[in-house]
């Protein structure tokens, strides 16, 4: 018995890994670790479990998958697939107990499955034990029938693209898409005709789908044409016979795309939750901040906003979590005595009685013919946020624009489930090879489905400026800046892109805006920039007196370019300055000093209709081109005509900061900036956009 325990102490530092890694510690003791520390005990777990003298020369994977653990946000799975492969290279027994005991982890890992995490680890013992107590050379040795290898191997394989992301077979139906605008409101607060639903319903259709709002209650005959039902944190309560309704539209085929949102926020916890739980699933009633996403499957459906959500639960092993959180985060639990226009807010502040560990925040479950995916965060089809989440949200359509085959049917699944359980009776520990070869092929399959680019190109697009310019203003979690742009743009019928990078072409864009560069520009992009003025692009440049920070406090980052149209910002803060430290709601700003002019507008045709003075609160001198706004006779927004093309420079970047007043609530303290910035998009070809 000594040798035995003896035996398993080698496997510690592998099994603290797999206990670290699937967010089991960070539950029970609740914990929030940041990435770098969590990355740091995984590597020096695996380091630790390498230095075992069994491994002989792939000794020296320990090091390679240390590193792996720093650059991967989703590790697991890709380790097993370095750890098989190596095996075939070194022949090392201990390298096959070492994939046969991450099987389970890698397989929830890669594949997303929902199973519950105690599981998955009672099935990693189990596994561990099979590695620890039995010689797998031997087995692996052994001679199988070819009847039976291949029955073994089609049925594993088989039965992993059913539970994967992956159906070869399934059937893409006609990409009509249904919204429920009945039991959720389409109004706004930025334009009377407009909303940001409609922004969204809008770019659907730029990219080949064919969206309608439904303004009836949800019956067989509104979504009789339908392939893809959405609905969005719903304020009115769906019947039981639109519930009905709901589930045999996804039982016949139909994809259904569930937006929920933290702590019953437009009452969506009680209005969703009768719909999810009839596919297992269930919107958790509590807020988590989703700072940093961790967790997701192999098939690369992320949600890249991260603004306040809830959590999701499931009640299916066979359902996908496609987005979670691990770490670094928690799950306030909301409080319902707390009551504040409806929503349900704990404290916000990690506490006892809060759920740590994985935080599912998107979910996929099929049921019959048809998919299911939830979010517990509708911001990521909101307006601006959805500059962020293209490739999430044609992600999910496109998923659910198809209609499962019998692969996944669950009479088809059972007898798969039999096969293998006959055929590893017959061939025992033989089995592990096919199984591992069979997890190995899934993943490869699932990965190249996620690396496959889905993401089609708009038209009407606009090129804004993440390179060189914080288009997010001053930080979390008030966007400033780009919001209202690309709200505007949205309004005006363009698609906003976010463009790192200048490219060489940029043809395809009606427009290239930069605001508050603190980046300078490459000679390279100038030219790029240069030559696509010239041949009829515009050039929009928003920048003034920056944050009085250590950092990027002059127009240098602006000037590299502007030279290039020999036009330049002076530096100098214009106007009487005030000092600012907190928001009324405590929120702390990165910036404290700053003023509040009134700009005169001149007569040109960006000034149509701007019947006064235009506000700016961090503005410069404009240096050079033809003036269209001045301030005390000083230039603050310019124009230049550059061969078939124009740029427009606006001598600050925080002009749309005071559509909030340092306030949650939006609204327009300056109707003659609205009116510019209309024009603007107007003198581009944009024209109001009235619902979808």
């Amino acid at each position: 018995m000594r040798t035995r325990i003896r035996d398993f102490i080698p496997y510690l530092p592998l099994l603290f890994f797999i206990c670290w890694d699937s967010g089991i510690v960070h539950s029970i003791f609740q914990l929030t670790t940041p990435m770098y520390v969590v990355s740091l005990i995984s590597g020096l777990s695996i380091l630790i479990f390498f230095s075992w003298r069994r491994f002989e020369k792939a000794r020296a994977l320990g090091i390679i998958i240390f590193f792996m653990l720093f650059l991967l946000r989703n590790p697991v799975p890709y380790i097993f697939l370095l750890i098989f492969v190596a095996y075939y290279f070194y022949r090392n027994e201990y390298l096959q107990k070492t994939f046969l005991i991450l099987i389970p982890l890698a397989v929830v890992d890669g594949l997303g499955l929902a199973l519950n995490i105690w599981l998955t680890l009672l099935i990693t013992f189990a596994f561990f034990l099979i590695a620890a107590l039995n010689d797998l050379g031997t087995a692996n040795n052994a001679e199988i029938k070819t009847i039976t290898k291949a029955v073994l191997y089609a049925s594993l394989i088989l039965l992993f693209i059913g539970f994967s992301s992956v159906d070869p077979l399934a059937k893409e139906k006609n990409d009509k898409v249904a919204y429920d605008g009945y039991h959720h409101k389409l109004d706004s607060a930025f334009f009377k005709n407009d909303s940001l639903t409609n922004t969204t319903l809008r770019y659907l259709a730029s990219i080949g789908y064919e969206p309608k709002v439904l303004n009836e209650a949800i019956s067989p005959e509104s979504l009789s044409d339908s392939s893809i039902l959405i609905l969005e944190t719903p304020e009115k309560k769906y019947t039981p016979q639109e519930v009905s309704h709901i589930v045999d539209f996804v039982r016949n085929g139909g994809g259904l795309f569930v937006l929920g949102d933290h702590t019953n926020i437009m009452y969506c916890y009680e209005n969703l939750n009768p719909i999810l739980q009839k596919f297992g699933l269930q919107l958790n009633f509590d807020y988590s901040m989703l700072w940093e996403p961790h967790f997701a499957s192999l098939a690369g459906f992320d949600s890249i906003e991260e603004t306040a959500g809830a959590t999701m639960t499931s009640t299916r092993f066979d359902s996908l979590i496609f987005y979670a959180l691990k770490y670094t985060t928690w799950a306030d639990l909301g409080d319902w005595l707390a009551k504040n226009n409806n929503v349900y807010i704990g404290d916000v502040m990690p506490g006892k009685n809060d759920n740590y560990g994985v935080l599912p925040i998107c979910i996929s479950t099929n049921y019959g013919k048809g998919r299911v995916v939830a979010i517990a965060n509708s911001d990521c089809m909101s307006g601006s946020n959805l500059l962020y989440n293209y490739d999430f949200i044609e992600k999910v359509m496109g998923y659910l624009n198809y209609e499962n085959s019998f692969i996944r049917s669950s009479w088809f699944m059972a007898l798969l489930a039999i096969l293998i359980i006959l055929c590893v009776l017959r061939v025992r520990l033989s089995a592990v090879k096919p199984l591992a070869i069979s997890i190995a092929l899934v993943l490869i399959l699932v990965q190249i489905q996620a690396v496959v680019s889905v993401t089609s190109q708009p038209g009407n697009m606009i090129a804004l400026d993440v390179g060189h310019a914080n288009i997010e203003g001053y930080g979390v979690p008030h966007q400033y800046k780009n919001i209202f742009f690309a709200i505007f743009a949205q309004h005006y019928g363009f698609n906003p892109v976010l463009m790192k990078d200048v490219p060489e072409d940029l043809s395809k864009y009606k427009a290239y805006a930069t605001m508050g560069p603190t980046e300078s520009f490459t000679a390279k992009e100038m030219d790029n920039l240069w030559n696509y003025v010239q041949n009829g692009g515009l050039l929009i440049l928003f920048d003034g007196y920056h944050s009085d920070t250590s950092a990027h406090q002059s127009n240098d980052a602006a000037n590299s370019l502007l030279k290039k149209f020999d036009i330049a910002l002076n530096n100098t803060l214009m106007g009487e300055i005030s000092y600012f430290n907190y928001t009324t709601w405590g929120y702390h700003l990165p910036y404290w000093k700053e003023t509040k002019i009134a700009v005169k507008p001149l007569n040109d045709q960006l000034m149509n209709n701007v019947d006064g003075n235009i506000t700016m609160y961090s503005a410069v001198e404009v240096l050079g081109g033809t003036p269209i706004a001045l301030y005390k006779s000083i230039p603050v927004i310019s124009q230049k005509k550059i061969g078939r093309g124009q740029i427009i420079v606006v001598g600050d970047h925080t002009v749309f900061k005071d559509f909030v007043k340092y306030e949650p609530t939006f609204y327009y303290p300056d109707p003659n900036l609205k009116k510019f910035i209309e024009n603007l998009f107007v003198s581009m070809g944009g024209r109001e956009q009235d619902g979808v």
